[in-house]
């Protein structure tokens, strides 16, 4: 029965989500032989302690959706069994609402667990394939947040078959809408901008798009009332989503991959008329992670990033509050070793 195992130090809570994982990993002092190397979401976790996973070799045709726990000592381990489409699913990126892996870092309470660095790491064994291969013309402090913002907006776009011949819209010039028009426009199709800032219009030519739109005047979005095939909405703050629904085609569908805090509502009559769709994306598997970056190499792109030291964290933090990056900001880890 294959199953998906987990094992932490118990401890204070704190769930960070999961995307990919490994079979292939030395775990000093654990004696357990589980094995797995956890790669969330954050582009760095620093715990002492965490979460090691690992496969048992075979598979099961019944499910089960509740972890299975067993203590030893400080350390609980658990497994969800997985049918072979469940693991598909996982290996993929895309997995079941009950099933998808929420795992939970504890901090080393009885100072007896294993350490894992998480992202301050300066070494991990992996399997294969579980490991992304990075252009080598790519710069790698741009190239850090494609490996969120990138494959959040590519992966939509490849599924609504972006390209020459498609008008695309992407709202909001932020981390994800800049890398957005970014790939709009690498992959052939017309490209404007929709923002609430007049003041981002020459940065958004500058990033690919043919036109920007300031969303606040009416009559620039009236212009453009039924002409576009795909919509990518990146931002997550509170706004109208009918008034970009209204700017589809026939058959055009607007995806969020932008998450505001409060529902969004709908008018249905902005879907029915025209065969519209509305749809949401999240990051995507290894497979087309992996497509993303070949695809960055041969065309040269990169986020637009500011490199900071560690030791400003705490401003970027309050930066970031304020809107104040352009458009992603990556830490440079060597900056540790002046701690």
């Amino acid at each position: 029965m294959l199953k998906w195992p987990f094992v932490h130090a118990k401890g204070s809570l704190s769930v960070k989500r999961l995307v990919c994982v490994s079979n292939r990993i030395s775990v000093p002092g654990n004696g357990s032989g589980a094995g797995g190397l956890a790669v969330g979401l954050t582009a760095a976790m620093s715990h002492t302690g965490g979460v090691w996973f690992g496969w048992s070799g075979e598979t099961s045709e019944t499910p089960s959706d509740t972890p299975q726990v067993v203590t030893h000592g400080n350390i609980e381990y658990a497994t969800i069994d997985l049918t072979p489409a469940q693991v598909e699913d996982y290996y993929n990126g895309y997995c079941n609402g009950t099933l998808w892996p929420l795992f939970h870092y504890f901090p080393d309470k009885f100072k007896t667990a294993p350490v894992t660095y998480g992202g301050y790491s300066e070494s991990v064994v992996v399997d294969e394939n579980f490991v992304l291969r990075v252009p080598e013309n790519l710069d790698l402090a741009g190239t850090a947040p494609l490996l969120c913002a990138g494959i959040t907006t590519y992966s939509p776009m490849k599924h609504w078959n972006v390209g020459p011949g498609k008008k695309v819209g992407v709202v909001g010039l932020g981390g994800l809408g800049h890398m957005g028009v970014k790939f709009a426009h690498a992959l052939g199709a017309e490209v404007v901008v929709f923002t609430t800032s007049p003041g981002k219009k020459e940065d958004a030519l500058r990033l690919g798009a043919d036109e920007v739109v300031i969303s606040k005047n009416a009559d620039e979005m009236q212009k453009h009332v039924g002409s576009f095939d795909f919509i990518l909405d990146a931002v997550s703050a509170n706004h109208d989503i009918n008034a970009y629904l209204h700017l589809l085609r026939r058959d055009g569908n607007l995806t969020l991959v932008g998450a505001p805090e409060k529902p969004l509502e709908i008018a249905a009559f902005n879907l029915i008329m025209g065969r519209r769709s509305i749809s949401g994306s999240p990051i995507g598997g290894i497979k087309e992670t992996q497509e993303m970056l070949d695809f960055c190499g041969e065309h040269n792109i990169t986020a637009d990033v500011e490199v900071i030291p560690i030791q400003k964290v705490n401003e970027a933090y309050e930066r970031l509050l304020k809107s104040d990056v352009k458009y992603r900001f990556s830490i440079d880890m060597e900056s540790l070793k002046s701690e």
